[in-house]
C-alpha cells in the first residue's frame, strides 16, 4: 500500500500548479486548500542572486556539512542527507513496477519539473457529524495543453505489475487502493480531471458534476461565495479556507451527545451561535505584478444567532481616525490600530451575562475585579483610555553601535480621554503590579524589574508594597529620573546594561519610547509639523486606506534589508576566523594525538592519596607493561580494591608517559600518585564516551616517586586487568572495520609451507576492538613475557605490537621463540580488520613461530603474540629485520598468498571481463559455457572510474541460482574478498569494501561453489557505499544538484577544513543576498476594513520582479 501511495503522491507532486476546482468538490467541506502556478514571477531577482558566489560556497557548505555528520551529534541531518541521496529510488521503483509509466515521468530536479505547464489542484478535508475520521479528496487537473498528468495515470492504472479492484460510476471507472492496514482510497481518470478520495461517495459526487449534476458543490457555500466576491482571482496563489459553521455542526454532533439537560443545551447553543455568526476564514497569498498580495477574509453571518458578536464585529465607530502626526518624517514604520477594548470588555460580560442567566449565576467581570483583585477597572483603564493606538519605528535596523545594543528607536503613541485620569489610571495599575509582582518574583527567584520597565510607571513608586529585599534589589538597579523638555515633563527609566525609555503626555496622547530620545524627536515632531506626511511614500500608500479602516501600516522593508546586512556584515570576518580556527582546533586534535586527560569527575574533593602503610604491589621498569588480577585480597585504605604500581627509571625528565588501564571484567579506575607527597596528580574513569577503560598522560619529572594505582570506578571491581605503558608516543587503539557480510581472503603474506590456512579457519576476521598495541619498528628484539591477564577479545593470552614505519614493498621476517610455551604468531591488516597470515610451528621439530610478508600500500599491520593453546604464559623474544625478496621466495610463497591454499590466488589468465561503472545495475545472466580457469560457470567484471578512498557495495541476487560473489585484485592476481549469503534470510551476496590506489578491481559472479555449477538470470549493481556516491557517473538524466558528488563519509582530515577564505565567501552570500532583496523590495503596505458582512485585510510587499 505505501509503495502505491508513493507512486501518487509522485504523480501529484510533479508539477507546482494547484487552482480552484470547487464547482466539482463534495459540498461538506470543512477546509479546503488550493494553489496555483501560472505565470513566472522573480526572474530579476533569480538572475541577481545567481550571480553571487555560489559555485565556491556550495563546496564550503559540503566541508561543513561532512564535518556535522562526522561528529554524530546531528543524527537529524545525518538522516535528511540520507533522504536526499534517496531522492532517486521511488523513481528506480516505478521505472522497476512499471516501465510504462516510468517512461511519463519527468525526472526530478530537471528542467522537465521546471518547465511544465501548470496543473489546477484543490484538495478539501471533511468530518462526518459522528465519525472522527476524516475525508480526504484531492481534485487535480493540468491546465490546456498539457496532458501529461493523465497519460502518467493511465499508464500507472494499465501497469501489468499492479492489480487494482475497479468500481464504476456514470460509465467511469473508479480504482480502489486498499491492503486492509493503511487508509484505502479511490481515484479515477474523468476528461483530463484526477480524482482522489478516500470515500468513494465523495468521487462518484465529483464524477456526477463532471456530468452537469445540479446537486450541490462547494461552490454553493456561503464561505466560498462570499470569498470568490471579496478576494482576488490570480494565476499564482494559495489558499487556505476553513469553514466555522461545519465545525459548529460537528461540535453541535458531538455535544448533544453529551448535554445533561436544557441547561446545558442551552448553553452549547449559545457557544455554537459564536461559530455560526463567524462564518468561516478565508486567507489567500498570491504573487501579482506589484508584488505579493496577502488577503484575509472573516465571512460573517448576520443571521448567526449571535447578535452581540455581530455588534462588535460591524462597530461603526471602531475606525482609525487620528492621523499619525507625531510619526518623524523619517520614520522607516508606521501602524495605526482601533484599540476595541470597550466594546471586547462588552461583548465578554454580555456572554458571561447569558451564561449565568441559564445557570442563575451572577459574573460581573468588574465586581468580580474589585473583589478579588482590588482593582477598580473603571479607574485602572476604561475612564482614561482612547481608542486608537499607534506604533513608530523611527529608525531602521542599522550598524550603530547604540541600535545594535538598544534596537531601533520605537514609539507607541495611546490616545487618552484625560490626562488626569491617565495618571490616576496608571497609578491604580501600579499599585494592583507591583506586590503582584514582587509576589511572583518569590516564587520564580527572578528579578520582576524587566516586567516593570515595560509598563511606563511614574517615579514615585512605592517600594513600602514590596517585600524588603525586593525593594532595595529593585531601587538599586532602577533610575526613575524626571525632566523637561522643550516645556514637556518626561518621566525617564532606566535599569541594567541597556533598558532606557520614557513616557510623557502630549496634548491628549500617552507616548512610550524607548530609547529616551526617540521620545525628544516625537516631542519636536509635534512642535515642527513635519511629520510622516512629508514622505511621498507614504501619502500615496495612506490614500489606499478605505474609509472606516480598523487598521493601517506602512513599513520601508528595503531599508530594514539594508541595514540588517550592514550588521551582518559587522559579524562575517570574526565569524569566519573563528569558525575556521575552532574546526582547526577540533579536527587537528581528533586527528592527531588527544590532550592528556584531566582530573574527571571522580577524583575527590580532597586530593590527599592516603597510602599509609601501602607498598606496591610490584615495580614496573619497562615499558612493557603489566597484566594482573584484583581479589578480594587487594584493599587500600579507602576500602577500594586497587593494586598500587611503583614506576622506576621508565622514562628520562621532560618524556611523556602515557599509561592505559584495560578490563574485560569492570570498568576501569586509573590513579597517579606522588608517594613523595602522598597526593593524588592525574586520575581517570573513562577515556572516552565509548569506552569503559581509562588513561592518563604526564610529563615524567625526576625526583617524583611515582606509582599508579589501579581500581574500578566504584572501586568494587574484581578481576583481570592489563597496563599498557608508552613512552614518547601514541597507544594504537584498534576498532574492527571489516563487515560482517563480507570475508577477506589475504593480500600480501607469506608464510612457511606449515603454516595455517588462516583464510579456511574462524580467524578471517580480527576483533581488535578496544585492543591497544606497544609500537615497534624493524628491525627489534624483544624480550617479554606472555603475562597472565593479557586477554584478547577471543580470551586468548595475547600482546600485541604495531608495527610502524614500513612502506609499500618492505619484505618483514618475523621470528618468535619462547622456552615456556609452544608459541603461535598471527599478523592482522587493522585497515581492513582480518588476520592476514598465522603461523604455530616453524617446522616439524620447533614449536617456535615465524612467518614473512611484504608490506602493502595503505595497509597497517599489527603482531599478536599467543601461545598454540590460547592460555599458557611465559617469556618470550620476539624478533622483526627486513628480509630479501630470495628470503621470501625460500620461505615457501609469494606475495600473493601461501602457495597450500587454493582460493587465495586468482587465476584470471585469458579472463575477459565486461566493464561496469559505479552506480550501474547490470542484469545478466549465467551461461554454462562461460567457464573459468577453476571450471566454474562465471561472468567477469571490470570496475570503472574509481578512486582511491571510495567506498564500494556490490550487490548480487537472483531467483534462478543461490548467488556467490568475488572481488579480484586483477593487478595482483589474489581474490580480496567473497560472499555467498550476505544475512541469514536471503541466498544474495554482498561485498563492501574502500578502494585502494594503484589496484585494478574486478567482479566475479558465480553461484555457490557448495551447489551445482548453477546457471540462469541475475541481478548485479555497484554504487557508493555510506551516501558517498559521486553521481557523476550515473546515466539516468538526472541533473546534478548542489549537493550531489559529496563524501558524506565520517572519516575528516586536514583537508576537510574550510579554509578563512571559503568562509568569508560563504558567510558573504548572507548580506549579499539581502541587499538583492532590498533592490527588488521596498515597501508593505496593510490595512483592515470591516463591512456588514465581513471583515477584510489587504497586505502588499511591493517588489520589483
Amino acid at each position: 500500500m505505501k509503495r502505491y501511495l508513493l507512486l501518487i503522491s509522485l504523480l501529484l507532486s510533479l508539477s507546482f500548479a494547484q487552482q480552484p476546482l470547487e464547482e466539482l468538490a463534495p459540498p461538506d467541506s470543512i477546509l479546503s486548500v488550493n494553489m496555483s502556478y501560472k505565470e513566472h514571477y522573480g526572474e530579476s531577482i533569480k538572475q541577481d542572486l545567481k550571480n553571487l558566489n555560489w559555485a565556491q560556497s556550495t563546496q564550503t557548505v559540503q566541508k561543513l556539512v561532512k564535518i556535522l555528520v562526522a561528529s554524530d551529534k546531528f543524527p537529524e541531518l545525518s538522516n535528511l542527507l540520507m533522504a536526499y541521496e534517496s531522492r532517486n529510488e521511488a523513481f528506480s521503483m516505478i521505472a522497476e513496477i512499471c516501465p510504462e509509466l516510468s517512461e511519463q515521468l519527468p525526472m526530478p530536479y530537471s528542467n522537465q519539473m521546471s518547465n511544465h505547464d501548470g496543473i489546477e489542484l484543490l484538495e478539501t478535508i471533511s468530518f462526518g457529524g459522528f465519525s472522527p475520521t476524516p475525508v480526504i479528496t484531492v481534485l487535480a487537473r493540468p491546465v490546456s495543453g498539457n496532458n501529461n498528468l493523465e497519460a502518467m495515470f493511465e499508464a500507472f492504472v494499465s501497469c501489468p505489475g499492479i492489480d487494482i479492484p475497479t468500481l464504476e460510476q456514470d460509465g467511469v471507472t473508479m480504482y480502489i487502493m486498499n491492503d486492509g492496514g493503511d487508509m484505502p482510497f479511490v481515484f479515477s481518470i474523468y476528461n483530463g480531471l484526477v480524482i482522489i478520495s478516500t470515500d468513494p461517495d465523495n468521487v462518484r459526487t465529483t464524477i456526477r458534476l463532471a456530468n452537469g449534476s445540479t446537486e450541490a458543490s462547494l461552490a454553493d457555500s456561503a464561505l466560498y461565495q462570499q470569498a470568490s466576491s471579496k478576494l482576488g482571482n490570480y494565476k499564482n496563489s494559495l489558499r487556505l479556507s476553513l469553514d466555522f459553521a461545519k465545525i459548529a455542526d460537528i461540535v453541535n454532533g458531538y455535544g448533544s451527545m453529551f448535554a445533561r439537560g436544557d441547561d446545558d443545551r442551552a448553553a452549547l447553543d449559545r457557544l455554537l451561535s459564536i461559530f455560526y455568526t463567524l462564518g468561516g476564514n478565508v486567507s489567500q497569498i498570491s504573487a501579482v505584478p506589484e508584488g505579493i498580495l496577502s488577503e484575509n477574509l472573516v465571512a460573517v453571518n448576520p443571521d448567526g444567532g449571535d447578535t452581540a458578536l455581530l455588534k462588535l464585529i460591524n462597530c461603526p465607530g471602531c475606525q482609525v481616525i487620528n492621523p499619525p502626526v507625531l510619526a518623524p518624517a523619517d520614520s522607516v514604520a508606521v501602524s495605526m490600530n482601533y484599540l476595541p477594548l470597550r466594546e471586547s470588555f462588552n461583548y465578554l460580560q454580555s456572554l458571561l451575562d447569558d451564561i449565568a442567566n441559564i445557570y442563575g449565576e451572577s459574573a460581573d467581570i468588574k465586581e468580580l475585579s474589585q473583589a478579588l483583585l482590588g482593582l477598580d477597572l473603571d479607574t485602572a483603564l476604561f475612564d482614561w483610555l482612547g481608542s486608537e493606538i499607534h506604533n513608530y519605528t523611527l529608525e531602521p535596523i542599522s550598524p550603530n553601535a547604540k541600535t545594535i545594543f538598544n534596537g531601533p528607536a520605537q514609539a507607541t503613541v495611546i490616545s487618552v480621554r484625560s490626562v488626569e485620569q491617565a495618571k490616576q489610571g496608571i497609578a491604580e495599575l501600579r499599585d494592583f503590579l507591583i506586590p503582584l509582582i514582587a509576589k511572583l518574583s518569590d516564587y520564580s527567584g527572578n528579578n520582576p524589574l524587566s516586567l516593570l520597565d515595560n509598563l511606563g510607571l511614574s517615579n514615585d513608586i512605592p517600594f513600602d508594597a514590596m517585600p524588603p529585599k525586593f525593594a532595595s534589589d529593585f531601587m538599586s538597579e532602577l533610575s526613575v529620573r524626571e525632566y523637561s523638555y522643550n516645556n514637556i515633563s518626561i518621566q525617564r527609566i532606566q535599569s541594567g546594561l541597556n533598558t532606557d525609555f520614557a513616557y510623557a503626555f502630549i496634548g491628549n496622547n500617552l507616548v512610550i519610547a524607548s530609547p529616551t530620545s526617540a521620545l525628544e524627536k516625537i516631542i519636536d515632531t509635534a512642535q515642527s509639523g513635519l511629520n510622516i506626511y512629508t514622505n511621498p511614500d507614504f501619502r500615496m500608500a495612506k490614500q489606499s486606506m478605505p474609509i472606516g479602516s480598523s487598521k493601517f501600516s506602512y513599513a520601508e522593508v528595503d531599508a530594514n534589508l539594508n541595514g540588517l546586512a550592514d550588521i551582518i556584515d559587522l559579524f562575517v570576518q570574526p565569524l569566519a576566523f573563528g569558525i575556521n580556527k575552532f574546526l582547526n582546533l577540533k579536527i587537528t586534535d581528533s586527528i592527531t594525538a588527544t590532550e592528556p586527560p584531566v582530573m574527571d569527575e571522580n577524583t575527590p574533593e580532597v586530593f590527599d592519596a592516603d597510602i599509609a602503610g601501602i607498598s606496591p604491589f610490584a615495580t614496573i621498569s619497562s615499558t612493557d607493561g603489566v597484566a594482573g588480577n584484583l581479589t578480594e585480597n587487594d584493599l587500600d585504605n579507602y576500602g577500594y580494591y586497587s593494586h598500587y604500581y611503583r614506576l622506576e627509571n621508565i622514562a628520562q625528565p621532560g618524556d611523556t608517559v602515557k599509561i592505559m588501564l584495560t578490563s574485560p571484567d569492570f570498568d576501569t579506575q586509573l590513579w597517579l600518585v606522588d608517594a613523595n607527597r602522598s597526593v593524588y596528580i592525574v586520575g581517570n574513569d573513562d577515556m572516552d564516551d565509548i569506552s569503559t577503560d581509562s588513561e592518563i598522560s604526564f610529563n615524567y619529572e625526576e625526583g617524583n616517586d611515582y606509582w599508579i594505582e589501579v581500581s574500578s570506578f566504584n572501586g568494587d571491581g574484581l578481576g583481570q586487568y592489563q597496563v599498557y605503558i608508552a613512552v614518547n608516543g601514541d597507544f594504537v587503539s584498534m576498532q574492527g572495520s571489516a563487515s560482517s557480510t563480507t570475508e577477506m581472503v589475504t593480500d600480501a603474506v607469506a608464510t612457511t609451507d606449515d603454516a595455517s590456512d588462516s583464510q579456511n579457519d574462524d580467524y578471517l576476521e580480527a576483533d581488535l576492538t578496544n585492543m591497544t598495541a606497544q609500537s615497534v619498528t624493524v628491525p627489534i628484539q624483544i624480550d617479554s613475557n606472555l603475562g597472565y591477564g593479557q586477554v584478547d577479545n577471543y580470551d586468548s593470552t595475547t600482546v600485541f605490537y604495531s608495527i610502524d614505519g614500513l612502506s609499500a614493498g618492505d619484505i618483514v621476517k618475523v621470528s618468535l621463540s619462547s622456552d615456556e610455551f609452544d608459541t603461535r604468531l598471527w599478523l592482522a591488516d587493522t585497515t581492513n580488520g582480518v588476520y592476514v597470515a598465522d603461523n604455530d610451528d616453524i617446522n616439524e621439530n620447533s614449536t617456535d613461530s615465524a612467518l614473512v610478508f611484504k608490506a602493502q600500500e595503505g595497509i597497517s599491520y599489527w603482531l599478536e603474540v599467543s601461545s598454540y593453546d590460547d592460555a599458557t604464559n611465559g617469556a618470550f623474544t620476539l624478533n622483526l629485520d627486513y628480509a630479501t625478496e630470495d628470503e621470501l621466495t625460500a620461505f615457501g610463497s609469494s606475495q600473493s598468498g601461501n602457495s597450500d591454499t587454493e582460493i587465495l590466488d586468482a587465476d584470471l589468465t585469458n579472463m575477459q571481463a565486461s566493464p561496469i561503472n559505479v552506480n550501474q545495475v547490470i542484469e545478466g545472466s549465467l551461461e554454462a559455457s562461460e567457464l573459468d580457469n577453476y571450471g566454474y560457470i562465471t561472468d567477469f567484471y571490470e570496475i570503472q572510474g574509481l578512486n582511491p578512498g571510495d567506498n564500494i557495495v556490490i550487490d548480487l541476487s537472483s531467483t534462478d541460482f543461490d548467488a556467490q560473489l568475488w572481488l579480484a585484485d586483477e593487478t595482483n592476481r589474489v581474490y580480496l574478498y567473497d560472499n555467498d549469503d550476505f544475512d541469514d534470510n536471503s541466498l544474495d551476496s554482498r561485498i563492501s569494501f574502500s578502494a585502494q590506489e594503484g589496484i585494478n578491481y574486478w567482479i566475479e559472479v558465480t553461484s555457490n561453489s557448495a551447489t551445482e555449477n548453477e546457471t540462469g538470470n541475475y541481478r548485479l549493481s555497484v554504487a557508493y557505499d555510506n551516501m558517498s556516491a559521486d553521481n557523476d557517473n550515473m546515466d539516468d538524466g538526472f541533473n546534478s544538484t548542489p549537493m550531489d558528488n559529496f563524501d558524506y563519509s565520517t572519516s575528516l582530515s586536514t583537508e576537510d577544513i574550510p579554509s578563512f577564505t571559503e568562509l568569508l565567501d560563504l558567510l558573504d552570500l548572507i548580506p549579499n543576498s539581502l541587499r538583492v532583496l532590498a533592490k527588488h523590495i521596498s515597501t508593505d503596505v496593510s490595512y483592515t476594513n470591516t463591512t456588514d458582512s465581513s471583515i477584510y485585510s489587504r497586505e502588499i510587499l511591493h517588489i520589483d520582479w
